[in-house]
C-alpha cells in the first residue's frame, strides 16, 4: 500500500512541475483559457470574408491587427540598413534638412513630426493631452499606410499606458477598503508588515494577474481586465525590457509598512505609479526595437479599444492577495496539498460536500476547510492557528471569496507552485526569470506545507525538498 502510494507521488510530480508552470506568465497556456483558439472551433463565414477583404492600404479603411504582417511594419521600421531606423539621419547644428531627428528626441516623437509635417506630438510619456490621435499624413503616398499604422501603435501604446494609470488610481481606492476587515479577521494583532515596494508591485502586476487562469472568472474581476492582460502579458514575453523598467531590480522605496498602515499609503503612491508606468513607457518609445517587440502581434493595430475604463474593476485583486495571504501566514494558517485525491474522493473520503454557493469549497462537520482547483487538478486543507481553536477555516475561504479579497485558485495554486519553484519565503510577489519570462505565483505567500513521513510530492531542488513538511515529530 505505501510503496503504491509512494508511486503515485512519484508520478505525480511529473504532472506538477507542469502545473507549475500554469502561474508563469510567460507560458502560452496561461492565455488559452482567456484567448480563444481558432483552432478548436469553425471560423464564422463572416469573419471569414471580412479577413478576405481587409485591404491594408486603403486609408480609409478600418484598421485591422493583421495588417502589422501584412504590410512588413517591423521590417520598414529595423531592418539592417534599409529600414526606418537606419535610413533616417540625425539632425546637425546647421541642418537645414527637414527630414531629419534630433539628437536627443524619442524615436516616436520624431516620426510623429515628419509623419504629421509639423511638430509639437509627443507620445513619450504618460501626458493624454500631448499625445491625442491625428490622422492627418505628411508623406510620400507610397509609404503612406505604413506610416498610418504605425502611428496607430504609438497612439495605442501611449493611450494603454495612460489609462491603465488611471484604472490604477481608482484600484488603490479600492484595495485600501478591505485594509480594516482582513486585520479583524486575521491580523487583529497586525503582525504583518510589508515593503512600500511590494505594496507598489502588487498593485502593478495586477492587470497581469487578471490574465490568470486561477482568477479568470473570480468574483469582482473584469473581463475587460482579464483580455487586456492577457495581450500584456504577450507583449511583455516578446519585451522583456519593458518589464524590467516597470519594475526594476533594486529600489529606494525599501520603507516597511505596517498592515495598519497600508491605507494611509495607499492615498499617496499614485506618482510613484505613475513613475513606475512612465518608465516601462519612455523604454518603448526611446527604444525602437524593443517597441516592434512589443506591438508586433498586431493588438495595437487592431481597431479594438485597448484602454482601460478609470472604474475597471479587479486590478487591486494582486495586492490584496498578497495581503490576505501574508497576514494568514503571519497568524500561523497553513496549507497542505493532497494532489492525489481528485474532486470525488475528497467528497467521499472525508465525508464533506461540495455546495452550490460554496466555491468549490468541500464542508465538513469535523474538518471544515478542504478546497479543491480545478484548474491545477489539487486538493488542499487549510488549517487555523493551533492557538485559536475558534477560527474556521471554512468560514475564512467563504469571506476571502465573498469579499473579494481574493481567488482562491490564486491562493492555493499560487502558493504551491511559490512553494514547489523554491521561492517560497522571499516575501516578493513577483519575480523576473533569467529569460525574461514573469512569475507571479508568489503573489500569493500563504504558508504551504508538505505531508510528514510521505515523500517530497514536487521535484526537488539541489537535492532537497522545496515544500517540506510542517509540525512533523
Amino acid at each position: 500500500m505505501l510503496l503504491n502510494l509512494f508511486w503515485r507521488y512519484q508520478n505525480l510530480s511529473r504532472k506538477l512541475l507542469k502545473i507549475r508552470n500554469i502561474l508563469q506568465l510567460s507560458s502560452c497556456l496561461c492565455l488559452l483559457s482567456i484567448v480563444p483558439s481558432v483552432i478548436a472551433s469553425p471560423i464564422p463565414e463572416t469573419l471569414l470574408h471580412r479577413r478576405q477583404t481587409v485591404n491594408c492600404t486603403d486609408l480609409n479603411a478600418d484598421f485591422d491587427s493583421s495588417c502589422w504582417v501584412t504590410l512588413g511594419l517591423s521590417d520598414y521600421l529595423i531592418y539592417p540598413r534599409t529600414g526606418w531606423i537606419f535610413t533616417t539621419p540625425t539632425c546637425t547644428e546647421d541642418s537645414t534638412e527637414a527630414n531629419c531627428c534630433k539628437p536627443d528626441e524619442p524615436w516616436s516623437t520624431c516620426y510623429l513630426h515628419l509623419a504629421h509635417g509639423v511638430a509639437g506630438y509627443d507620445c513619450s510619456e504618460i501626458n493624454p493631452q500631448s499625445c491625442t490621435w491625428d490622422a492627418s499624413l505628411d508623406v510620400d503616398p507610397s509609404i503612406a499606410a505604413q506610416v498610418r499604422y504605425v502611428m496607430r501603435n504609438i497612439y495605442n501604446v501611449n493611450n494603454f499606458f495612460t489609462t491603465w494609470w488611471e484604472a490604477l488610481q481608482f484600484a488603490t481606492t479600492q484595495a485600501s477598503t478591505i485594509v480594516g476587515s482582513v486585520i479583524g479577521e486575521l491580523d487583529p494583532v497586525q503582525r504583518s508588515h510589508f515593503t512600500l515596494y511590494n505594496v507598489l508591485i502588487g498593485l502593478t502586476i495586477g492587470l497581469c494577474f487578471l490574465a490568470m487562469p486561477e482568477v479568470a472568472g473570480a468574483v469582482g474581476a473584469s473581463l475587460i481586465a482579464s483580455q487586456v492582460g492577457a495581450h500584456l502579458v504577450i507583449a511583455l514575453q516578446e519585451a522583456p525590457m519593458v518589464a524590467r523598467a516597470i519594475w526594476p531590480k533594486g529600489t529606494e522605496d525599501s520603507q516597511l509598512v505596517q498592515i495598519g498602515d497600508i491605507e494611509g499609503e495607499l492615498g499617496n503612491i499614485n506618482k510613484k505609479l505613475g513613475g513606475l508606468l512612465n518608465a516601462g513607457l519612455e523604454t518603448l518609445m526611446k527604444d525602437l526595437p524593443t517597441f516592434v517587440s512589443f506591438v508586433q502581434d498586431g493588438h495595437f493595430s487592431g481597431d479594438v479599444d485597448v484602454s482601460l475604463p478609470k472604474t475597471t474593476a479587479g486590478l487591486d485583486m494582486a495586492l490584496k492577495t498578497f495581503i490576505v495571504s501574508t497576514a494568514m501566514t503571519k497568524n500561523d494558517w497553513k496549507a497542505y496539498p493532497i494532489p492525489y485525491m481528485s474532486r470525488e474522493d475528497l467528497s467521499d473520503s472525508r465525508a464533506c460536500s461540495f455546495g452550490p454557493q460554496n466555491y468549490d469549497i468541500c464542508q465538513s462537520g469535523q474538518s471544515p476547510g478542504y478546497y479543491y482547483s480545478n484548474t491545477s487538478g489539487i486538493a488542499y486543507v487549510l488549517e487555523g492557528p493551533h492557538s485559536d481553536s475558534t477560527k474556521n477555516p471554512f468560514d475564512l475561504m467563504l469571506d476571502i471569496v465573498n469579499n473579494e479579497w481574493s481567488s482562491l485558485g490564486a491562493l492555493f495554486d499560487g502558493a504551491f507552485n511559490c512553494t514547489a519553484s523554491g521561492n517560497s519565503g522571499s516575501d516578493q510577489p513577483f519575480h523576473i526569470n533569467y529569460d525574461g519570462t514573469i512569475d507571479l505565483s508568489c503573489t500569493s505567500q500563504l504558508k504551504m506545507c508538505g505531508n510528514c513521513g510521505m515523500g517530497c510530492v514536487v521535484p526537488l531542488i539541489d537535492g532537497t525538498c522545496p515544500m517540506p513538511g510542517c509540525d512533523c515529530e
